[in-house]
């Protein structure tokens, strides 16, 4: 009788059963990656468990008080444990989960929470997390060796399934577990030219406007968007840039300032903040072509103001398939951190971010599975309660998004209706990348002006236009330079479109209707439901009721940059030029209202499509791809310029007029 009551007493105390429920299933390929063999059964996975988080339906409301102009919150930003302690999952959920795992038989003193307090994180072996997760893990390996683990679906307790987002690794591959360290990144956003043979630079001055339409320089920027000599350099005041692979070279920062910005001291760097032990910066004979770039246009219109580089250790074929940002999430505010990762010296929470973030790379949209990524999007909503300015890129091949597949195949990189699943086809489908699909950063869209003169080097067609030289005094068009032998599939456009995963955002929603109401673009469109059946459905071409991107613009064709120490003669284009420039627009306007004793602008979208009138309209070009002309630049917004290309006093004077 006695030994019955205990057996009753144990069986009561338990932590609730209930049944296995699939939580998510894969209905896209793990992009990049290939599907190999069956994990070992006694490997141990770092497995994270993301709760879901509270009072996220009231995040946006809680954005546009401290962002929207018309409201008497504005700029009254809030602190990293107010938002702890607003969005952290509640005591239940986090109980529940622990007490599961607990009784699944693994040690309670082996799960850690992360610092933001959303996350699960403990090891265990595969054979344990295939156990309770009712589910098989395989390896997924890239071209260049890198392998990460992952399953096709996992089940939860269905009475756990509503405190939890996701599993990772799960459906969302883990991280990399061994990695290529010798691979040099790939150009991010141009076409680079075969013809590497030294070639002097063009004989234009750096105060030089009368080659605007051939060579783009800082002076050229400055006029095209009236944006003033930089002089100030507030001590709150700080801009930085991301940057994922080879670091930027010195000497090719020097020979950009020597010809195109003398204004800024040889010598002059960024302040590197490293993340997962990156250096910087790189040897003189291998380019980090992106980062120079950007710090290129950073430093030459905002000297003497400071620039801090995020750089991230790892390769552009690793981003390319990982494709997120927990690396810098990790480092500024432990975000996907746990303590035992944090006692590892692992950076978490290490860094200070900057107040306006210009960010150059990106990823298919896609190629997160829908929960990472709208976990992900969160995350910068949080950014921009904090008062945080992030730019991110809108991409370089049009309606597609970026182009994928291999050299044996090689991909449009637009969806197949007829199998979603299937990225190595040329579909039909338009696609947008990510993070610039989330409503709560801001993308930047790429413009250019156009002159008669092409220029062929290597296997890079630099310039294709029709119309005689502009000037700065000229308007300019949505950038659309033919790259390659095939411009159907190589076209080097503005990228622009319609998210599947986030819907329209009210401070979007007027611009969105009217540019349907008055230029709809004709295609046939379909509405995503959550299900990859619904892409493509009735032969439809985009999301309509998606999110647009991109917000703004700014030139991004034909920037005179050097390389290894040699001019570059195809010259660099892409969003990656655009980005940098909008973002020093953006440190400079918190230049003078930090001067004027106001504070940050921090999340700007709010504002500048509540003042269309400070942007030079763009109603020439297109973003062709698909099979298609793309979109069309038409007055007012539309998704390949969005509201089109800054005048910085027209935008400043908005933006001192706030508190």
């Amino acid at each position: 009788m006695l030994l019955c009551s205990l057996l009753f007493v144990a069986v009561t105390a338990a932590a609730p059963t209930s049944p296995l429920v699939v939580h998510e299933k894969r209905e896209l390929p793990s992009l990049g990656t290939v599907k190999g063999s069956r994990v070992a059964s006694d490997a141990i996975l770092p497995v994270r468990i993301a709760l879901t988080q509270s009072h996220l339906h009231e995040g946006y409301n809680h954005l546009m008080r401290v962002s929207h102009p018309h409201s008497p919150s504005y700029g009254q930003y809030w602190t990293i444990d107010e938002i702890h302690a607003e969005f952290a999952p509640s005591d239940e959920a986090v109980e529940a989960v622990k007490a599961w795992l607990e009784d699944a038989g693994l040690d309670r003193g082996g799960v850690a929470q992360s610092a933001s307090r959303g996350w699960l994180a403990v090891d265990m072996s595969a054979r344990d997390a295939e156990r309770i997760f009712q589910t098989e893990y395989y390896e997924h390996v890239d071209a260049h060796g890198n392998v990460r683990v992952g399953c096709d679906k996992y089940h939860l307790p269905s009475h756990l399934s509503h405190h939890i987002d996701h599993v990772k690794p799960g459906v969302t591959l883990s991280g990399p577990l061994s990695k290529v360290v010798t691979e040099t990144m790939k150009l991010p956003h141009f076409p680079r030219a075969a013809d590497t043979s030294p070639k002097p630079p063009p004989n234009i001055s750096a105060t030089s406007l009368t080659d605007c339409g051939t060579w783009i320089t800082p002076a050229c920027i400055k006029a095209l968007y009236n944006i003033p000599d930089a002089a100030l350099n507030h001590p709150n005041n700080t801009l930085g840039v991301f940057e994922y692979g080879t670091p930027y070279n010195q000497l090719d920062l020097d020979l950009f300032f020597s010809h195109y910005a003398p204004w800024v001291p040889n010598g002059t760097h960024p302040t590197l903040a490293s993340i997962n032990n990156a250096t910087a910066p790189g040897k003189p004979n291998v380019h980090g072509s992106g980062a120079v770039i950007d710090l290129d246009l950073l430093f030459s219109l905002t000297y003497p103001q400071m620039v801090t580089l995020y750089q991230v250790n790892g390769t552009q074929a690793q981003f390319a398939t990982v494709g997120d940002f927990e690396f810098l999430l990790d480092a500024v505010d432990g975000a996907y951190c746990t303590e035992a990762e944090r006692k590892s010296g692992a950076d978490c929470g290490t860094t200070n971010l900057t107040n306006v973030l210009s960010t150059s790379y990106e990823s298919y949209e896609l190629a997160h599975t829908e929960a990472a990524a709208k976990r992900a999007c969160y995350e910068y909503m949080k950014l921009g309660l904090k008062g945080h300015s992030v730019l991110f890129s809108g991409g370089d091949y049009g309606v597609a998004g970026s182009v994928i597949g291999t050299k044996a195949k090689p991909s449009n990189g637009c969806i197949d209706a007829q199998n979603v699943t299937d990225f190595t086809s040329n579909g039909t489908v338009f696609t947008t990348l990510f993070p610039a699909s989330c409503p709560f950063v801001t993308v930047v869209g790429a413009t250019q002006l156009v002159s008669l003169v092409s220029h062929l080097a290597g296997n890079c067609l630099r310039l294709f236009d029709q119309n005689p030289g502009q000037t700065v005094n000229d308007t300019e068009s949505a950038m659309n330079i033919r790259a390659g032998s095939d411009p159907g599939l190589y076209s080097f456009t503005s990228g622009g479109g319609f998210s599947n995963y986030f819907p329209v955002t009210a401070y979007q929603e007027e611009a969105i209707n009217t540019y349907f109401n008055t230029s709809n673009p004709g295609y046939a469109t379909y509405g995503y439901n959550g299900s990859a059946k619904s892409i493509g459905a009735n032969g439809g071409r985009y999301n309509r009721h998606g999110r647009g991107t991109p917000d703004v613009s700014a030139n991004g064709a034909h920037l005179a940059t050097f390389l290894t120490g040699e001019f570059f003669q195809a010259g660099a284009a892409g969003t990656s030029l655009s980005t940098p420039i909008f973002a020093s627009i953006v440190n400079l306007i918190n230049e003078a209202r930090l001067g004027a004793g106001k504070g940050l602008v921090g999340f700007i979208n709010p504002v500048i499509y509540a003042h269309p009138e400070a942007f030079h309209d763009m109603v020439n070009g297109s973003n062709p791809g698909c099979g298609t002309a793309g979109f069309k630049a038409v007055e007012g917004w539309d998704p390949i310029t969005g509201l089109g290309t800054p005048d910085y006093p027209s935008l400043l004077k908005v933006f001192m007029g706030l508190p």
